[in-house]
């Protein structure tokens, strides 16, 4: 059956049987393709589509989801979201459902997001032909492409009916370089609404050279350090930072930004925003998955903690109001989440960052941020590799280092945010950071 006469027919058996009821639709294709020097190693197209019914019921909420849109899952939806409401129990901060009375923001001119997978192949296989005229020295050469493709609609007893499209893509190089018997490695990715967009020559080249930078790499002396960390890492850290943003995290008392509401938590050279609609953003959306309008939101104006991630629910026990930030699958319940995080940028460039620190160290790449990184007390403690920093300028590569710290600590010791923001893996718009003074561990000589 069609989707919509489905949600169509399946909302209205839910109306005449609960107090409020909404049909929410999400479906998505997925595409991933690989190369190994030069070796189709993967090629998988995943398509996964469903559909969720909610109803409240004196003060208890039932979900229910089927992936098969047929006369007789009606029937089962009803019945599963009423067995749910036969066992709960009524909670006072339950929301009732949004009714849409807000303005959605324009989304921006641009053709629906498609991949062909074989211009995608023809890109990969281009792609590897461009790495190979940068050096000759390519001991590995992985490429990888990705994209998803996706489209949602929710409509509820209270009258709202949205829907909308969004995708984007993701083009990845990953070279290691040989020379005698070291080995080094480097990667350069790009984002992408629209494949053609890419210069492949650009990426392969960005890749190659950072792969040659590194040879010739040695540790430092441990000390405090006055520290550039590139744009890059800083956006990992901050992905690493976000779910403490989470109003829901805060209220399960699991976030380091609990009760800090309104105070000074970085430097006042630190200003973050959330906003699918930011020009860098690859995948707009003016909706959230409740159907809430976005927006251009403030989390923290100049080291002010400004705002916590909402949904309708999270919103509900704090007495405010959503903040067009939920994320769910047709499978569970909405929780907070940014699509797109952006930074305010500064005004002075890369070198100019370089030259205000004169001598310290330049972070380029950092691990282990899954395991050395505490979310919920913002304690880290990372491998690292970099460049000296020297009369102002990159010099010398680092490796075998470690940087450690905490993270309030490191946003409050901000002294200078660069103009050169660029888009991450993360979905995120963030500039390289100059941070007044760091620990790092290297030699102890």
């Amino acid at each position: 059956m069609d989707k919509h006469v489905f949600a169509e027919k399946l909302l209205a058996a839910a109306q005449d049987r609960f107090q409020e009821a909404e049909v929410f639709f999400f479906g998505s294709t997925a595409t991933s393709i690989e190369l190994y020097n030069g070796s189709l190693e993967k090629f998988e197209i995943a398509d996964s589509r469903g559909l969720q019914l909610a109803v409240l019921q004196d003060g208890v909420k039932a979900l229910a989801y089927t992936e098969e849109l047929t006369e007789g899952a009606i029937d089962y939806l009803l019945d599963q979201v009423q067995a749910v409401l036969d066992l709960g129990q009524p909670a006072e901060d339950l929301p009732g459902f949004y009714a849409g009375k807000d303005t959605l923001r324009p989304l921006p001119d641009q053709k629906k997001f498609q991949l062909d997978t074989e211009a995608a192949m023809a890109s990969l296989q281009a792609l590897q032909a461009e790495v190979e005229k940068c050096t000759a020295e390519a001991k590995m050469i992985t490429l990888e492409l990705g994209a998803s493709a996706g489209e949602e609609f929710i409509c509820n007893s209270k009258g709202l009916d949205r829907s909308g499209e969004t995708g984007q893509g993701q083009i990845v190089v990953y070279v290691v370089l040989a020379r005698g018997e070291e080995m080094q490695n480097g990667f350069a990715f790009r984002v992408f609404s629209d494949l053609e967009d890419i210069n492949l020559a650009a990426l392969a080249q960005e890749a190659v050279a950072k792969a040659e930078a590194n040879f010739g790499g040695t540790s430092c002396p441990s000390g405090q350090y006055p520290v550039i960390i590139e744009n890059d890492c800083f956006a990992s850290l901050l992905m690493a930072l976000s779910s403490a943003f989470s109003a829901e995290s805060v209220q399960k008392g699991v976030s380091l930004l609990k009760g800090k509401m309104g105070q000074q938590i970085a430097s006042d050279h630190f200003s973050l925003y959330s906003d699918p609609l930011h020009p860098a953003c690859p995948a707009p959306r003016n909706f959230d998955d409740e159907g809430v309008a976005t927006q251009k939101l403030c989390l923290v104006d100049r080291g002010v903690l400004k705002s916590y991630l909402h949904t309708l629910e999270t919103a509900k026990k704090e007495g405010t109001e959503p903040t067009g930030t939920a994320s769910r699958s047709y499978k569970g319940k909405a929780s907070p989440w940014a699509d797109f995080f952006y930074m305010e940028e500064g005004d002075k460039d890369f070198d100019q960052l370089l030259a205000e620190v004169g001598e310290g160290i330049l972070i380029t790449d950092l691990q282990g941020l899954h395991s050395g990184l505490d979310p919920i007390s913002g304690d880290f403690s990372l491998a690292a590799k970099g460049f000296a920093i020297t009369d102002g300028k990159k010099g010398r590569p680092i490796k075998q280092i470690t940087v450690a710290g905490n993270l309030i600590n490191l946003l409050e010791g901000i002294k200078e945010v660069g103009a050169d923001a660029k888009l991450s893996t993360y979905d995120s718009y963030i500039p390289s950071v100059y941070v007044e003074s760091m620990a790092i561990a290297g030699d102890q000589d």
